[in-house]
């Protein structure tokens, strides 16, 4: 077993109620918290299973009552790499120095417009002006920032106006499409993006990668569930009370692995196990597999997908018109580029 990452909700407290917030953590009254001696419990926890990435995030994690002593965990572990997911708007001096002095310490800021106006449809008016004023601030020592868009129909087309804003600001731009958790859940059918707007945004990131010698990571559909191999090369996600989930998709109590504030080896490990044979058992079923051109080639997609959009594992996690479109459109780029 190899614990690749691990990404801790370290409070569930928000100043913003996104509307594809997956976690909902804007509308919790009761703060609930993980100490900062409760996290480094946790690294080391998860140290001996091969632990390289250690991610911060929230709730909005700025607005943890620890946050400055959370942050000297960057310096006592050194080998680590750290990485902290903000929406920006809360501006900690301390976070703004180590992000600019460490080398082993990553930014991620969720913003979900290029503007004030398109930025408000998601998260809500006046925060837009906060964060590019953060943002102007970082010029950091280890890999490039990221400046992270949930794609929903309210935002889709700034997408490039997107782009062209994280670049400006020397951040690299990320992209993600909205899944059917939390907030995203509410209103879905007027939030989730077609298939052919998928394959449309992919083309046009990936146009704008070529145009600005930028490599922002491709939003790609998920082809087969990484747990269809094992336990290995695990990204884990704990929850403000311990759960430690298989990942961030995979967010309902029903796939609780274990707590990490009181962990049981053997609970985890049956708790994998399970997940394992779910993610396997899914390559066995037929979701309309036999007649299509990917038979050969799919992995059934997406465990966590399937159960966000169907409330079941063990159902299709609907990108197989995506996944079949994006194979179309990589062969036909294929045959464009043949002499």
């Amino acid at each position: 077993m190899n614990v690749k990452s691990v990404y801790v909700e370290t409070t569930n407290i928000c100043n913003l109620n996104c509307k594809t917030c997956y976690n909902r953590s804007g509308l919790n009254k009761e703060r609930k918290e993980i100490s900062k001696a409760q996290l480094e419990e946790i690294i080391k926890l998860f140290l001996p299973f091969g632990l390289s990435r250690f991610l911060i995030s929230g709730g909005e994690p700025a607005l943890h009552t620890e946050f400055d002593k959370i942050l000297d965990l960057v310096d006592a572990y050194p080998n680590l790499s750290f990485g902290i997911v903000t929406n920006g708007t809360v501006h900690s001096q301390k976070l703004i120095e180590f992000l600019n002095t460490r080398e082993n310490f990553t930014l991620q800021i969720s913003l979900d417009g290029s503007t004030e106006e398109q930025n408000s449809k998601t998260r809500g008016a006046g925060h837009f002006a906060k964060v590019l004023e953060f943002a102007k601030q970082i010029h950091s020592k280890s890999a490039s920032p990221l400046l992270k868009m949930v794609i929903s129909q309210n935002n889709y087309d700034d997408i490039e106006s997107f782009y062209k804003l994280a670049v400006s600001l020397n951040f690299t731009p990320e992209f993600a499409f909205i899944f059917r958790s939390g907030n995203g859940a509410s209103g879905w059918e007027d939030k989730a993006v077609s298939p052919q707007q998928k394959i449309k945004a992919l083309n046009l990131i990936d146009g704008l990668n070529k145009t600005y010698g930028v490599n922002a990571v491709l939003p790609f559909c998920t082809g087969k569930c990484p747990f269809t191999k094992g336990d290995s090369n695990l990204s884990l996600c704990i929850k403000t009370d311990g759960s430690v989930q298989p990942c961030q998709m995979l967010y309902q109590e029903q796939f609780t692995l274990a707590n990490a504030l009181s962990f049981d080896l053997g609970a985890f490990q049956a708790g994998l196990s399970r997940i394992v044979q779910i993610a396997q058992e899914r390559l066995a079923l037929d979701y309309g597999c036999k007649k299509c051109m990917l038979n050969k080639y799919c992995g059934k997609g997406c465990v966590g997908a399937a159960a966000n959009l169907n409330g079941d594992p063990l159902t299709t996690d609907g990108d197989c018109e995506f996944r079949k479109l994006q194979l179309l459109s990589h062969q036909m780029r294929g045959v464009m580029k043949r002499p």
